[in-house]
């Protein structure tokens, strides 16, 4: 018992509070309040300090703490894999993306996965802000570009190849650019404010940085796809999200791309990461190479 005592006490501890404890582990907060008391009556010292809004830990809280959660995540870690090797991998991961992962329609990543493991449940939080994977609850974080926070385990998982496209009637309007360098004279639109893009030949030479005219920005891949069909001006587009069935757009300046922010995966330590957050990890791994287009 009192090792299930522990095991809570480290989740409280993480989350940073009772009822952020009590959500992620669906255990109400009175019952983990009690069984914590319950805890330091056993082992006759105070672990944490509460208020109403936050706890902290008292000395000898940080030195059970930091003795017990590596211990704890790994005996989880062993009983997880164990119950996954007898009843196949079941169980619920939490995974924050980036408004645009869905764009893509042939994006069927978390389809397919559960279609591999009928007991996986997985919940998807959409949002571009980088959050604290301990306090909200995400077990695995995918996002574009770099982190300011060190203290994750960070992997990339693929680059973002961009292409740029437009709509016929705007090219017959407007020319079709020739050289990278003719794209001065064209509007451009983008996911970001940048006022430059730089542009390379597939095989990484001729690299130009050219300055963009732009009117138009979007983190929407559906909305710059929609803006270029238009024929407002070239939309600069991740090619594995712009050849679109039905779409009317043409590829300007086909042997040339742009390299995007590449898309991570990160968590917060190995020791925390579920046997259901590692199968999605691998699987993220192996499906991403299938984003890269040229």
């Amino acid at each position: 018992m009192m090792l299930n005592d522990i095991s809570l006490f480290v989740q409280i501890v993480r989350s940073g509070s009772l009822s952020k404890a009590s959500k992620k582990l669906s255990i109400p907060a009175n019952t983990l309040s009690r069984r914590l008391i319950s805890l330091e009556r056993q082992l006759g010292t105070s672990l944490i300090l509460r208020s109403t809004k936050s706890l902290r830990c008292t000395a000898d809280g940080e030195r059970l703490f930091e003795q017990c959660c590596t211990s704890i995540d790994s005996l989880n870690l062993s009983i997880d894999s164990l119950q996954s090797a007898i009843t196949g991998i079941a169980g619920k991961v939490r995974i924050q993306v980036p408004s645009g992962f869905f764009d893509c329609p042939s994006n069927d990543f978390f389809y397919k996965l559960l279609a591999i493991h009928q007991k996986l449940e997985v919940e998807i939080v959409v949002s571009d802000e980088e959050p604290d994977l301990v306090k909200d609850g995400i077990d695995l974080l995918l996002y574009f570009g770099e982190l300011k926070r060190g203290t994750y385990i960070v992997r990339k998982l693929c680059s973002s190849i961009l292409g740029l496209y437009a709509s016929a009637e705007y090219l017959s309007r407007n020319g079709v650019p020739e050289h990278p360098a003719d794209l001065r004279g064209h509007t451009c639109m983008h996911h970001t404010l940048k006022d430059s893009l730089s542009i390379n030949r597939l095989d990484g030479s001729d690299l130009n940085v050219i300055e963009l005219r732009a009117r138009f920005f979007s983190k929407s891949i559906p909305a710059l796809i929609s803006a270029a069909e238009q024929g407002v001006g070239i939309a600069v587009i991740n090619t594995a999200c712009a050849s679109v069935e039905g779409s009317s757009l043409l590829r300007v300046l086909p042997d040339y791309v742009s390299i995007g922010e590449p898309l991570i995966a990160a968590y917060s330590n190995h020791h925390a990461l579920s046997s259901c957050a590692r199968v999605v990890m691998d699987y993220l791994v192996s499906r991403t190479a299938e984003l890269v287009s040229y």
